[in-house]
């Protein structure tokens, strides 16, 4: 499959918009950044406020770009049809979560790009894992995790109780707040 090109993340964004507007959000004047392998914290699972999974074991890779079907899903049955019309999807399903609304094949192709690494300006690199951060200044991962309870440490958490310390929240070596940080342990 070749790389999206600049006028396919164009339509890419013009969709994310109508699918944002629909759902009542502003809309972005870029494409969100993310983290790989995160549903909810991808760049289209940023992009929409919500968790974006394609299902390959349930649906075969389609014929035309080798993608497996891609969805998202809200919470609420008004949403997901505002959501699917916006993006002339005629397929919705109640799930575990929520409403799973099938997304256009260009978004599937671009969330299987991202995911794939090929759209390295897209990856959120400022977040890591607690275990990373842990390394990193050289403590426990309970520790980490208490300073972010604390809100010593920037921190995203995903829907899934996933939490990412953001590497630009972290003092460096040079920065007296490691050590103040270390004292607080």
């Amino acid at each position: 499959m070749k790389k999206l090109t600049k006028l396919d993340l164009e339509s890419v964004l013009v969709l994310i918009n109508r699918g944002r507007a629909a759902m009542g959000m502003p809309p972005l004047k870029e494409l969100e950044r993310g983290i790989v392998g995160d549903f909810y914290q991808s760049a289209l699972g940023r992009a929409f406020g919500a968790s974006v999974t394609s299902d390959e074991d349930e649906h075969p890779r389609c014929c035309y770009c080798g993608c497996s079907e891609l969805s998202v899903t809200v919470a609420d049955r008004k949403t997901a049809l505002a959501l699917a019309r916006s993006l002339d999807s005629n397929r919705i399903k109640r799930n575990g979560e929520g409403w799973s609304v099938r997304a256009p094949q260009i978004l599937a192709a671009f969330d299987q790009q991202f995911h794939d690494g090929r759209l390295p300006e897209l990856i959120d690199r400022d977040c890591i894992g607690i275990k990373e951060a842990a390394n990193y200044l050289g403590r426990s991962e309970e520790i980490v995790n208490a300073w972010i309870a604390s809100g010593l440490i920037s921190a995203v958490r995903t829907p899934l109780d996933d939490i990412y310390v953001r590497r630009s929240g972290l003092p460096t070596t040079q920065h007296r707040g490691k050590a103040a940080l270390r004292a607080a342990a």
